[in-house]
């Protein structure tokens, strides 16, 4: 009864507050949204402020670049523990308070973690919530209480590879499945786990699967073994009638069957000039054309090592539109409204591209800070909301011309922790953003009259 009426509270307060909205979403259950695109249909916000957003609450939370997701009032958050990075959460809290309901933790076993936090963000389906750590464990939870379902440990499994700065993907939901993808480790009759994460440096994964397992029981239904990437998360896309599963691994740009991991198309990207190796961002698909960054370990568009381009993709057949040599959203992932792709590069600044073209409209520093890259972005009614590496809030209107930046503030304090590379998300007129030790929800509620 207790969670239920919390729902409901939650209900009619976001539908109190959303009086001018058309069509409020309803929830946001997995990475970059319902359709996985990084792009809100939310109207009516309150895209402007003087010094900073009004704060609704903060809760400390573990380290991780995972972003939350929301179902029924309640927000779900993946993190990795502060101390040894061995151990790892999927936590509830309650949307509107920030109060914690409750926490699954568990330590991986199959790997010896020595770079960076989880970052992966869970998904929720018919009660039940997953989460894909840094060392390939993929949890199932219940998502009212937090107990376990079934886990799968690939890293012992498969085997897996354990990879410089550990995996950083999103599971992905369709139908009956969740969908992952996996280094598999070609040494494995050498070696058995706990097997020592690399320290850093560049990585060109080989022997690469997409895996489907079962959303109730967690038994494998379907493998790919063209290729996979270890921080590149799939998305799901309609092209040519079918729900298509869209990879983009250290060489390829795959199209796979969602029901059957059948293999529909797929390209090389080194024909587009560059050494293509460990891709981090995730696709894009609008229609029929996926566009997406292409990039050698540590590459930049400066030296030749780095670009974006668009492929359509028709009959099965994958044809390149366009290459930008100027511009590669490495690390953030992009976002499309109307005509325009959106996001930082390498370096932060953040650019505008046209969809068709390719060609660049314009770039802004204003967004971000030079040298350093990190942050990330979504797009609600027109405007984006921007997290630079320096934790800075931006929210501006974008257009094919120029941008209006409408709002500013830096929202962490320097000594809070860590740089923010978490992707922030508007729900209901509430703003939740995360970096290494806390998540703050700010109120972007439109006032009564």
């Amino acid at each position: 009864m207790r969670w239920f009426a919390i729902a409901v509270m939650f209900v009619l307060f976001v539908n109190l507050a959303s009086d001018t909205q058309a069509d409020p979403p309803k929830d946001w259950p997995q990475w970059r949204g319902p359709k996985g695109d990084g792009v809100s249909e939310e109207k009516g916000w309150n895209a402007t402020f003087e010094e900073s957003p009004k704060k609704l609450w903060d809760a400390k939370v573990g380290r991780g670049f995972s972003s939350p997701i929301i179902r029924d009032g309640f927000l779900y958050l993946f993190s990795t523990d502060n101390d040894t990075l061995q151990k790892e959460s999927i936590s509830c809290h309650d949307a509107l308070t920030g109060k914690e309901q409750w926490k699954h933790t568990y330590e991986m076993k199959s790997v010896k973690r020595t770079g960076n936090p989880a970052g992966g963000t869970p998904a929720i389906v018919d009660g039940k919530v997953f989460s894909y750590g840094a060392g390939l464990n993929l949890v199932c939870v219940d998502a009212k209480t937090g107990k376990p379902i079934w886990a799968n440990d690939l890293m012992a499994d498969l085997p897996g590879q354990p990879v410089p700065y550990g995996y950083q993907l999103s599971p992905l939901p369709f139908e009956n499945l969740i969908i992952v993808p996996a280094i598999t480790n070609t040494d494995a009759k050498k070696s058995k786990p706990p097997f020592n994460e690399p320290r850093g440096g560049p990585y060109a994964p080989q022997g690469g699967v997409l895996l489907a397992f079962d959303q109730k029981t967690g038994k494998e239904i379907w493998r790919n073994s063209e290729g996979a990437s270890a921080w590149s998360s799939p998305v799901l896309a309609d092209l040519g009638g079918k729900k298509t599963v869209v990879h983009l691994t250290g060489r390829y740009l795959l199209g796979i069957d969602a029901k059957t991991g059948k293999t529909l198309w797929k390209s090389d990207l080194r024909d587009v000039g560059v050494v293509a190796e460990d891709m981090a961002a995730s696709p894009v698909v609008v229609g029929d054309i996926v566009f997406t960054p292409i990039h050698k370990a540590y590459g930049n568009p400066s030296s030749g090592t780095a670009c974006t381009a668009a492929f359509r993709v028709k009959d099965g057949e994958v044809k390149r539109l366009w290459k930008n040599d100027q511009w590669c959203h490495w690390f953030q992932s992009a976002a499309v409204w109307e005509k325009g792709i959106y996001g930082f590069d390498e370096k932060s600044t953040f650019w505008c591209i046209d969809l068709e073209t390719g060609k660049e409209k314009w770039k802004s520093k204003e967004f971000g800070v030079s040298g350093k890259s990190g942050g990330g972005i979504m797009i609600a009614d027109g405007k984006v909301i921007a997290i630079d590496a320096r934790q800075q809030l931006t929210i501006a209107e974008v257009s094919l011309t120029k941008p209006k930046i409408l709002s500013q503030a830096r929202i962490f304090k320097a000594e809070s922790g860590y740089e923010c590379e978490t992707a922030p998300l508007l729900f209901g007129g509430l703003l939740y953003c995360r970096n290494h030790t806390q998540l703050i929800c700010f109120d972007l509620r439109p006032a009564k009259p």
